[in-house]
C-alpha cells in the first residue's frame, strides 16, 4: 500500500517533467534563447540567437549579459528595470536593444530558475527578433508622414 503511493507519485512527477521538458525543448529551439548564470553571465547560446543577432557564443559566453546592451542605451528605464531583474532574480519582459554590427531589438522573457530550496541556479532569457518590425515600421511612419507641414484653411 505504502510502497504503491510513493510509486504512483514517481510515476506522475516523471511524466511531469517530461512534458515540461518537452516544452522547454521546443521554446529552446523555435526561439531566440540565453542561459545565464544566476549573477548573469551569459553561459549558453542557441543557434537561433546567433543566427538572428550575428553574434557567435564563443564571443559572449562569459560575458555580463548588460554588457550586450550598448552603453547608450544604458540609462534608460528600460534597462535599468532589466537590470533589477536580473540582479533580485526576478521575472522580467521587455524589449532589449543589442548591438552587433548593426543594432538588434529583441523582445525578451527573462526567466530565474530555483532550486528545490528557493536558490536560483540560472536565468533563461526567451526572445524573438523585432528588428525587421521595428524598422519596416519606422520606415512606413517616414512614408507617412509629410515632409512640409500642411496647410491649413484659414476659412
Amino acid at each position: 500500500m505504502f510502497n504503491s503511493k510513493i510509486k504512483l507519485e514517481l510515476e506522475t512527477s516523471r511524466a511531469e517533467n517530461a512534458m515540461f521538458r518537452q516544452v522547454l525543448d521546443s521554446l529552446k529551439s523555435e526561439m531566440l534563447h540565453l542561459t545565464l548564470t544566476s549573477s548573469g553571465i551569459v553561459e549558453e547560446v542557441n543557434p537561433w540567437f546567433e543566427k538572428e543577432t550575428g553574434l557567435s557564443a564563443k564571443n559572449i559566453v562569459g560575458q555580463n549579459f548588460k554588457s550586450l546592451v550598448p552603453s547608450r542605451s544604458r540609462s534608460s528605464n528600460h534597462y535599468q528595470q532589466m537590470c533589477e531583474a536580473i540582479d533580485a532574480h526576478r521575472h522580467w519582459s521587455g524589449a532589449v536593444e543589442i548591438e552587433n554590427d548593426k543594432v538588434y531589438w529583441i523582445r525578451v522573457i527573462l526567466q530565474p530558475v530555483f532550486d528545490v530550496h528557493g536558490h536560483c541556479i540560472s536565468i533563461d532569457i526567451f526572445g524573438n527578433n523585432l528588428t525587421r518590425t521595428i524598422e519596416t515600421s519606422r520606415e512606413n511612419e517616414n512614408m507617412i508622414s509629410p515632409t512640409k507641414p500642411l496647410r491649413t484653411n484659414p476659412y
